[in-house]
């Protein structure tokens, strides 16, 4: 499961590399990569400090079992001074939350119990390559979820209107469904570029995207942990598994030897641009995915050699090094 999306793509779209020179807007995606924050200089501020290990917290699925529980160790001295998140999500407005029950006025036996015990839980999986994590409250748009069937539909519709969102923002039409692929676990959808102009900010700017969708079945979470509470801004009450929602954008044309473009074809028969090359950590796709977890109570990351990235409420982070004390090393702002 840790690797269905990544190895899909690699599998079904990207080819060997050919010896040719190197395009020239790879200068400019380096130079673009390059532009970071240093985590320490963010959390030289103290609600800086507070809002990263909020996002260590929801991508610690990438570390491994033994880091985990140190990480969660560590958070257990830090947990009484935390803030609910702000979340700026607008279905999330009527769902969101205040005041802090782990406060040092307010920490009870039975909370200590509970986080503690909750520690237990959070290694049974070990480390994740990929992750792809969303939760839902019970109430969405004044209608309130009453079972995990809903809820996986309801995230798949927030998920598509996050991408029709982010792909409107960056000057693509609305996402087409062309279909799906292994065995309707993954939707596909295209987007063509309506401006050809080019947009400088994107070295590289495709006139074909295309999007991957997975949303697997939700699970109901019938005991929220106070961890989530605070990290997430509201209590949830469905999530995804682990990996269980993830996004892949892909874009670029293929061409055969006559010049025509070469076309994939979804399990339904239908057919669409083959894409070139996984978009994940391009200029566009940082820009996507910035734009489509500005929507969503979603967190998505990758452990992959020369691809240690993940992404969260609008921030891109980088890491070198899955260690609970420097886990997440800057922030990527180009």
């Amino acid at each position: 499961m840790k690797k269905l999306l990544y190895c899909f793509v690699v599998t079904t779209f990207l080819t060997a590399c050919e010896s040719t020179p190197p395009p020239p807007h790879l200068a400019l995606e380096k130079e673009n990569i390059s532009k970071v924050t240093p985590i320490a200089s963010l959390e030289s501020k103290a609600e800086n400090k507070q809002k990263i290990d909020k996002v260590r917290y929801l991508a610690r699925h990438l570390m491994g079992v033994e880091q985990q529980e140190l990480f969660i160790n560590n958070l257990q001295q830090k947990i009484t001074e935390w803030d609910y998140s702000n979340t700026t999500i607008g279905f999330l407005a009527s769902s969101a939350i205040t005041g802090n029950p782990l406060s040092s006025h307010g920490l009870s036996t039975a909370n200590q119990v509970e986080a503690a015990l909750n520690i237990i839980s959070y290694f049974a999986d070990g480390s994740k390559d990929v992750i792809g994590q969303m939760w839902l409250p019970r109430e969405v748009d004044g209608v309130e979820i009453t079972s995990e069937d809903q809820a996986t539909k309801e995230a798949e519709r927030l998920s598509l209107n996050a991408i029709a969102f982010s792909l409107d923002k960056l000057g693509y039409s609305k996402p087409k469904y062309v279909g799906t692929l292994k065995e309707g676990a993954i939707k596909l959808y295209t987007a063509e570029l309506i401006n050809k102009y080019p947009n400088p900010k994107f070295p590289l700017q495709p006139e074909n995207l295309t999007v991957l969708q997975l949303v697997m079945a939700y699970d109901e979470v019938k005991s929220p942990k106070q961890f989530d509470k605070l990290a997430l801004g509201f209590t949830p009450a469905y999530q995804s598994t682990i990996a269980g929602h993830q996004i892949i954008l892909m874009g670029g044309e293929k061409f055969d030897s006559e010049g025509n473009l070469v076309m994939a074809t979804s399990e339904s028969g239908q057919k669409f641009p083959e894409p070139k090359q996984d978009l994940w950590m391009t200029s566009i796709g940082r820009e996507f995915f910035r734009k489509v977890s500005s929507q969503i109570p979603w967190i998505q990351g990758k452990d992959l050699i020369g691809n240690r990235a993940l992404v969260y409420n609008s921030e891109i982070y980088t890491f070198f090094a899955t260690r609970a004390n420097s886990f997440i090393s800057s922030r990527i702002d180009g």
